[in-house]
């Protein structure tokens, strides 16, 4: 079931989306064009039980919307740097394993009862929200005016709304690097991406082991140029 929180989440996204969109006009041309601006939103799933992670001490899954913002830095005919800024939230579940051991040596009384070694697993799971704002660049390269695959490297601020074991509350960064590509058909592109995350604070915490995951997003964006007055 949808949690209340996630659902506002995702109208509000939806509406600064078409609100924005709304104040534009949409280039009909090629996005190099008007600085190969544009503007989209982004969803995704991810999970920490996949290559190349997949550590046995901790499950994370990850579902998130962003909105994406980029534009070129550079004008070239195939290859380009452009700026990438993604906004958005991330619906996280982690689920860590404590695991007491009893009796590991003869001084313990409860080896002097039971004569033997003994272990308790305890399972903990915590569902939080974390609000990010990752900034970067893209390299971009155009095989034709249809199709461009794309490597992106990001970081930025974020905010954890729960502490776990492995990681402090509050102030932390969100890392990601990711291959993707673009398919631009009439005035929408599509945008398709795989990519790694990392979550730590830099050591401005403790705990602060962090978590990591391997993501898919789709998304959906449309070029953008100023209004003419």
């Amino acid at each position: 079931m949808e949690t209340p929180v996630k659902i506002c989440t995702v109208r509000y996204f939806l509406t600064i989306f078409l609100t924005v969109f709304h104040c534009f006009i949409f280039a009909q041309t090629n996005p190099k064009e008007n600085g190969g601006k544009r503007l989209g939103i982004n969803y995704g799933l991810g999970t920490q039980q996949k290559f190349p992670f997949n550590l046995n001490s901790y499950t994370y899954d990850v579902e998130f919307i962003k909105l994406n913002y980029s534009q070129n830095l550079t004008r070239n005919k195939n290859l380009n740097i452009a700026l990438s800024i993604e906004p958005g939230i991330y619906f996280s579940k982690v689920s860590e394993t404590d695991t007491f051991t009893f009796g590991e040596n003869n001084n313990d009384m409860t080896a002097k009862l039971k004569h033997s070694v003994s272990e308790k697993t305890i399972n903990r799971s915590n569902e939080m929200n974390e609000y990010v704002l990752n900034v970067g660049l893209q390299m971009i390269y155009s095989i034709n005016e249809n199709l461009s695959p794309y490597l992106l490297g990001s970081v930025g601020p974020m905010v954890i709304d729960k502490q776990t074991k492995r990681q402090k509350k509050g102030f932390a960064f969100s890392d990601i690097f990711a291959i993707g590509l673009l398919y631009r058909t009439n005035d929408i592109i599509l945008d398709l991406r795989f990519g790694i995350r990392h979550v730590s604070n830099a050591g401005f915490g403790h705990p602060n082991k962090g978590y990591n995951s391997s993501n898919f997003e789709i998304g959906l964006s449309l070029p953008i140029q100023k209004p003419e007055r």
